[in-house]
Formats: structure tokens, C-alpha cells, sequence
């Protein structure tokens, strides 16, 4: 797995990856969201709370994991019962589309973005301000301290990425999306 994540950033993929769910103790990330050079995504509930069921960091070299946490309570989404069905789901698998989707609307607005750069955008708005901390430590960081091995930088913010975004060209944070004659 680890030439596949290096082959897709050498050709510019951002690969991103739920943290896993079931973990009952801190370090125990799902392969591969563990590995360094991916962006780790842990889940949240409807109350900011950290999903009982998110994995938690560090990764086995020591780096903190997951990079952010987004909604993962209660998402509804496609579902396997049937070729046209819906249907609620939890978990870091629910979490980590909402990071894949804010991606996407930034490489939209800014094609020439590197992992790097979209990382660095993602951890700088990140939500931290009602996040219900628990006082647990992963790792050695309290969760109360950002980022950490249970919420990472927070959680997702997509607008506020965005926004983060189109300061880089002064355009307007919403540029990429369609206009009404557009859709």
C-alpha cells in the first residue's frame, strides 16, 4: 500500500482515508489511514462529540492521526439493501466523503493546490470552538490541546476552507460553484 499512496502523490492524487471504527483504545488506526502520507479522517456526532466507534492516533511513527474528524452520526447516504435505496449509516466511512467532497471543491477553485497545501488549508480551518472534549490523552496529547490523536486539527469546516482557499487569489470563496444559468 505504501508504493500505491507514493504513486498517487507522485502523480498528484490526494488520498484520503477513514481512521477506522471499533477501536477501543488510542494508536490503533485502520491500515491505511495510519501511514504518514495520507490524510486521516475520524468522525464526529451531531453534538461535536467524538464518535464512540472513531479510531484514534498516533500512528506507529509517532505522528499525530486522525489530520481531522468530520461529521460521521447518522449520515444518510446510498445503501447496499437494494439498486435505488437510502439509508443512515455512522462511522469514519460516513466522515471521510465530507473531506474528500471539501477537497474536491478546492482543487475545483485551485487545480495547482499540492497535498500540502490542501492539508495545510484543511488543518487552519478546522473547528475546534465546541468540540466536546473529554480530557482523554492519545498518545500524550489531552484532546482539550489541537491537533491531537482523537479529533486531529478538529473538525472539517468546509466553508471555511473555502474561504481560506480563495484568499490565495482574492476570488470569491464560491467562485467554483456553478452559477444559476450553469446548472
Amino acid at each position: 500500500m505504501r508504493q500505491a499512496v507514493a504513486a498517487w502523490r507522485a502523480a498528484g492524487i490526494i488520498p484520503v482515508f477513514a481512521a477506522g471504527n471499533g477501536c477501543t483504545s488510542c494508536g490503533l488506526l485502520a491500515h491505511p489511514a495510519h501511514l504518514d502520507n495520507v490524510i486521516a479522517v475520524g468522525a464526529t456526532d451531531n453534538d461535536d462529540v467524538l464518535w464512540s466507534g472513531s479510531c484514534k492516533g498516533p500512528s506507529p511513527t509517532g505522528r499525530v492521526k486522525p489530520d481531522l474528524s468530520a461529521p460521521g452520526d447518522g449520515i444518510r447516504s446510498v445503501s447496499t439493501e437494494g439498486d435505488s435505496t437510502y439509508g443512515t449509516d455512522s462511522g469514519t466511512s460516513m466522515a471521510a466523503p465530507h473531506v474528500t467532497g471539501t477537497i474536491a471543491l478546492m482543487l475545483s477553485a485551485h487545480p495547482e493546490y499540492s497535498y500540502d497545501q490542501v492539508l495545510a488549508k484543511l488543518r487552519e480551518s478546522a473547528f475546534t470552538e465546541s468540540l466536546h472534549q473529554s480530557g482523554d490523552e492519545c498518545g500524550g496529547t489531552p484532546d482539550t490541546v489541537f491537533p491531537n490523536n482523537q479529533f486531529g486539527s478538529g473538525r472539517l469546516d468546509a466553508a471555511k476552507a473555502m474561504r481560506l482557499a480563495a484568499m490565495d487569489d482574492k476570488a470569491d470563496p464560491l467562485s467554483a460553484a456553478p452559477k444559476s444559468d450553469e446548472r
